[in-house]
């Protein structure tokens, strides 16, 4: 499958996605603000510690104005150090914009749905091995995925 169509201009090279951070950011916190069981809003699981939702609240959108120009931008400022879930919030977004819109269009589909929840059990059914080696790494391979 080629999926870099004409961006790629030589074989083997790598296409490279523009995460729009603030966007997604937007999203989540919105999302959180809306009250449990209404439409669109996130649902998290019981277990998420303190810390994961520490994390995800860790930034705050502040409006900057310019006296020189009178204009207005806006930045993401951090109310504490660590900022990892929310960040992963956002790549989750990029990955399945990529997933949905380039790798696998079938998925954004009627049978998305159907095809996300089988490769949710191919992946769940799959097992991994951690190889410590002597070295600096480890090595993992993922046996059970038939894709």
């Amino acid at each position: 499958m080629d999926w870099c169509g004409s961006s790629c201009a030589r074989k083997n090279t790598i296409r490279f996605f523009l995460v729009a951070t603030d966007a997604t950011k937007q999203a989540v916190y919105s999302r959180l603000a809306q009250p449990a069981r209404v439409g669109r809003n996130i649902a998290l699981p019981g277990w998420a510690s303190e810390e994961y939702l520490s994390q995800v609240c860790a930034e705050k959108r502040v409006k900057i104005g310019n006296p020189k120009t009178g204009g207005v931008t806006w930045e993401w400022h951090k109310l504490r150090e660590r900022n990892e879930a929310l960040d992963l919030w956002s790549y989750q977004v990029a990955g399945y914009w990529v997933l949905t819109r380039i790798l696998h269009p079938d998925l954004g589909g009627e049978d998305g749905q159907t095809i996300m929840e089988d490769l949710a059990r191919q992946a769940a059914a799959a097992k991994e091995e951690i190889n410590y080696t002597g070295g600096g790494g480890c090595r993992i391979r993922s046996q059970g995925y038939q894709g």
